[in-house]
């Protein structure tokens, strides 16, 4: 299943439409709509926004094969109004952090995206101007491997049409002309989603899963988050590593573990076969 991650309803409307998603009536602290293959999440504006509606949206734990996505608007210095793009290298302004989304899919052209706190008025770099992103990848890739943590982006303003003359409303009108080339790109993700979630069942890691769930207690985001990781451990770590790359009894407790083996992850080289 798709989580598609959407800071304004005005970014929203035209993929529910296009996508026919209907609003799930299950009370809850952000505007969902869904079908059976894709969740729709309106977060609301901003890095804070972003964080709290992924982190909701990975706790509810619905499906064993999320992918991510965040699609939204963002401005450019010089890219057309209207131009769509994959985020390739993600920055953020604030926290000096770097991701590098692996680009698997060859739908669509990448470009540099950094978020900034406030909207960029003045577009210093050449590359996409949002304020969610960040976020979103950050914790995202905590869920499941980074391949699977993609953001699309739709150019709003640049310096021929700066910000300042930015309608809100318009943001509905350029994601709905883009509304198909992102529906197939989601597509083109999610199938690449399966392909990695139904490999053949990875020896040793249920039994060192359950071994780790019954030594602390994890919440069902934190459960998420551990299978996720250690996914990506075995499908990454050289033939012949040990099952996780410490002694469990180095850990106090669930969040230390989940901490340690993030970092490790995070150290692996990531390698396509060809």
């Amino acid at each position: 299943m798709i989580n598609l991650m959407v800071a304004m309803p005005a970014e929203a409307r035209p993929l529910i439409d296009h996508m026919r998603l209907k609003a799930d009536s299950r009370p809850g602290p952000f505007n969902l709509y869904r079908n059976e293959q894709c969740r729709l999440l309106v977060t609301g504006m901003g890095q804070v926004a972003m964080a709290a509606g992924c982190g909701w949206m990975a706790g509810q734990g619905e499906a064993s094969d999320d992918v991510w996505l965040n699609v939204g608007v963002a401005g450019h210095r010089s890219l057309a109004l209207g131009e769509l793009r994959v985020a390739n290298r993600i920055s953020d302004e604030q926290l000096d952090r770097h991701w590098y989304p692996p680009q698997l899919i060859d739908e669509l052209r990448g470009e540099a995206l950094r978020t900034v706190m406030e909207p960029s008025k003045d577009y210093p770099l050449s590359c996409l101007y949002d304020m969610e992103a960040s976020a979103f990848v950050a914790i995202c890739s905590r869920f499941c491997t980074s391949e699977l943590v993609q953001v699309l982006k739709v150019v709003s303003d640049n310096q021929d049409h700066p910000l300042e003359h930015f309608d809100v409303k318009a943001a509905a009108g350029l994601i709905a002309h883009n509304a198909p080339a992102i529906a197939s790109y989601a597509a083109a993700l999610c199938e690449l989603g399966r392909g990695y979630y139904q490999q053949s069942e990875i020896d040793g890691l249920a039994e060192i899963e359950q071994e780790i769930l019954a030594r602390w207690h994890f919440t069902s985001t934190r459960k998420t988050q551990l299978h996720g990781l250690l996914r990506r451990w075995f499908a990454l770590a050289p033939a012949g590593q040990k099952p996780v790359p410490f002694e469990l009894s180095a850990c106090s407790d669930a969040a230390a573990f989940l901490q340690q083996l993030g970092r490790a992850v995070d150290q692996l080289p990531v390698t396509v076969d060809s």
